[in-house]
């Protein structure tokens, strides 16, 4: 007679769990059997987690082995999982011709001789979805309670607390410390300070946050947007009651005024700057600069990061955005247009597209079943095999699904819709020249194609004749090459360096232009 051989799963949902009395049960009930168990397969995980690493460990020992293996066992299907994921670790088994066997259920769902045994095989559908059920029952009783807690009063949420609050006796208090200086940066904000001035101030006071941390700038913000201040607090998507700090008067001045500082009439949004996706390098501090438009368009410079936060200035300065965008698309245009009608000539549009069509697909097989899931959720609940609260529960979810791939389907195929125009345009290399100089936003896009990164250094005065002027030393990656050119804050021009200026004696001729020769 063949001895059976078999593998064990035993799970425990916490750490502070032994699975000593599982181990027994199996133990013996293999002495019993005269049944060979070949190895162990521990965890401490819950079994609403679909991913289990030793769960994982299991279905691929019993696919290497599958020769050598006839079942799992376990104490109760439970242990395997609560969810109907139970049914696809049953499959999977099933298919490398290994079953289970549940001792609490007394359940075995491969016969002897590897064929499936059917009324085992739909008990452990009744069985995988009573455990489902089970699972929504009591998440519903665990929410219902924490509802009815939080309504009474009392705090229901995770360690994290507002800054301003305390929990004491299990209800959410006002820290008098931290509502002092929330009142402290209210005062100032409404005062005319920003949010920079207010965390400078906070940290010259020697102030630090509840983690004895530095106050920034997007901290300040965070705690006057939060509703908290004025006793509205959001659980499990529902409003309650808490202490409030603020007034609501108080409260709307200060959004106001955060609305109007947040964009100076749309004048940000406006701008298409032409660097825009951390390009700029600072030479001084390696960190990225970032285009700052200001009120009616004066003074607007692209500005080292450091500069938002307190106590990190570089000192590296900002340089002004007109004159760095035309300044090099002004260096693109003289000295670079035939790198760009080469490169577009030298573009695999078809491979382009192929990879972005790779893209779109799955999304689009996956929308149409999001689509049906809709249709099934309407007829499950038309049956009544749902409730109406847990119909709308899971049509929220299943909506949110589907607004998010029909967001990134747009996106892809706007994209395939560029690269269509774009290759119309490219079967005329002198059309794409003259689009170079006339289509705006295609010339800023073909720029943006061609550098990969600009570094800029503080300079000495190397070509300004003004005083009190400072220059920069902007160091141009394009195509794995490096040039450099240099700009003043107040001159017009720029002075390029070629490393190379043999390859360009023939243009300086034409133009009659002596560069400066990089030493």
């Amino acid at each position: 007679m063949k001895t059976i051989n078999v593998v064990s799963y035993q799970r425990v949902s916490t750490q502070k769990q032994e699975t000593e009395r599982q181990q027994k049960e199996i133990e013996d009930y293999c002495k019993i059997k005269k049944f060979n168990l070949i190895t162990e397969f521990v965890e401490k995980e819950s079994g609403l987690k679909e991913q289990r690493t030793e769960l994982t460990n299991l279905l691929n020992f019993c696919k290497e082995k599958n020769n050598q293996v006839d079942y799992v066992m376990v104490v109760e299907l439970s242990r395997l999982g609560r969810t109907k994921e139970l049914l696809n670790t049953k499959d999977k088994l099933h298919s490398y011709g290994v079953g289970i066997i549940a001792l609490k259920e007394n359940l075995t769902s491969l016969n002897q001789d590897k064929t499936v045994n059917q009324n085992v095989n739909m008990i452990f559908g009744i069985m995988s979805s009573m455990n489902e059920y089970e699972v929504d029952v009591i998440k519903g009783r665990m929410r219902g309670g924490r509802i009815t807690k939080t309504s009474q009063g009392f705090y229901m949420n995770n360690p994290k607390v507002a800054y301003g609050y305390i929990v004491e006796n299990i209800r959410l208090v006002i820290n008098p410390d931290e509502a002092g200086i929330i009142n402290e940066m209210v005062e100032m904000f409404l005062s005319g300070k920003g949010t920079y001035t207010i965390a400078k101030h906070l940290n010259q006071k020697g102030i630090v946050t509840r983690l004895n941390k530095t106050w920034y700038p997007n901290v300040i913000y965070q705690i006057l947007t939060n509703q908290n201040l004025i006793g509205k607090r959001i659980y499990l998507g529902v409003e309650y009651e808490c202490p409030a700090i603020l007034d609501q008067k108080t409260f709307d001045k200060i959004q106001e005024r955060l609305k109007n500082n947040s964009n100076k009439q749309g004048i940000n949004k406006k701008h298409d700057y032409l660097f825009d996706k951390q390009i700029i390098k600072c030479g001084v501090c390696g960190r990225f600069y970032y285009p700052t438009l200001r009120k009616g368009g004066k003074q607007s410079v692209y500005s080292c990061t450091s500069n938002i936060y307190p106590y990190t200035k570089c000192g590296n300065r900002g340089l002004g955005i007109t004159k760095l965008e035309n300044s090099i698309t002004d260096y693109i245009f003289k000295y670079f247009s035939e790198i760009i009608v080469d490169q577009l000539k030298k573009q695999n549009f078809t491979s382009e597209i192929k990879k972005l069509e790779d893209n779109l697909n799955p999304r689009k097989i996956y929308l149409k079943k999001r689509l049906n899931r809709e249709d099934i959720l309407l007829e499950e609940r038309l049956n009544g095999s749902i409730s109406s609260e847990k119909y709308h529960e899971k049509l929220k979810v299943v909506k949110n699904e589907i607004e998010n791939v029909n967001s990134e389907i747009s996106k892809i195929e706007k994209e395939i819709d560029e690269i269509n125009e774009v290759q119309k345009k490219q079967t005329d290399i002198l059309e794409i020249e003259k689009l170079l100089k006339t289509d705006n936003a295609n010339s800023k896009k073909y720029i943006r194609s061609i550098i990969d990164e600009i570094t800029i250094y503080p300079a000495d005065k190397v070509m300004s004749k003004y005083p009190n002027d400072h220059s920069f030393k902007l160091i141009l990656k394009i195509q794995r090459q490096y040039f450099t050119i240099y700009l003043s804050h107040r001159s017009i021009g720029y002075e390029p360096i070629f490393p190379d200026y043999a390859k360009y004696k023939d243009f300086f001729k034409e133009y009659n232009y002596q560069p400066i020769l990089l030493k």
